[in-house]
């Protein structure tokens, strides 16, 4: 299938978020967040449910802030988390970062399965070189998400393709596979666990 993206007459335009954009990102990821079924077992939403939303938003932020991996529309109705597998980050403000998460978000309980389930992603993804990974991608619903969707998806594409860089993805929604396709992801791997309820398809998006 081939990509509508990446036709455009004109380049999109977005803008990489900084420290000041938090609250914006935030409320947009938290929607965002509150949509996926498998986010929700991961922080146990039964109990206090919009904290440990919120504890999950700003990691992500964090740890994608520190990436340089952060960008909105141009409307800054859309969010992406895009940012380079091997970059350089600060080590103890990352260990930082991921302690807050723990005692903030997880369920304690379901920590184990949450890090195979981690170890596992990273282990398919291509290691030793270099690529960008689209963590997270959210929109408002304010009537103007899907053209901020579009614009900022395709954007992000153009970066990864003037720089030479494939891009790496995963997604545990089956809706989402037919937003890659369109997108002229590849599927290059899937993962099934039945007894606990987890599926993810893995995509890839290389430049040649």
């Amino acid at each position: 299938m081939k990509s509508k993206f990446l036709k455009q007459s004109k380049p999109p335009i977005m803008k990489a978020a900084t420290r000041k954009d938090k609250a914006k990102v935030l409320e947009i990821l938290i929607k965002t967040f509150d949509e996926v079924q498998g986010i929700k077992w991961v922080i146990n939403c039964n109990r206090n449910k919009e904290q440990r939303l919120k504890a999950l938003a700003e990691y992500a932020f964090e740890k994608s802030l520190l990436r340089n991996g952060v960008y909105l529309s141009d409307d800054e109705t859309g969010v992406a988390l895009f940012y380079r597998n091997n970059f350089k980050s600060n080590l103890l403000f990352d260990i930082f970062n991921e302690v807050k998460l723990i005692f903030n978000a997880l369920s304690f309980r379901r920590i184990p399965e949450i890090l195979n389930r981690e170890s596992y992603r990273r282990k398919i993804r291509l290691k030793n070189t270099d690529y960008y990974y689209f963590w997270m991608f959210g929109v408002m619903e304010n009537g103007k998400g899907r053209g901020a969707a579009f614009d900022l998806g395709n954007a992000l594409l153009q970066k990864a393709k003037s720089e030479g860089l494939p891009i790496y993805a995963e997604t545990s929604i089956e809706r989402n596979c037919k937003v890659y396709e369109r997108m002229g992801f590849q599927f290059y791997h899937y993962w099934e666990v039945k007894k606990k309820d987890i599926r993810l398809w893995f995509v890839k998006k290389e430049f040649t």
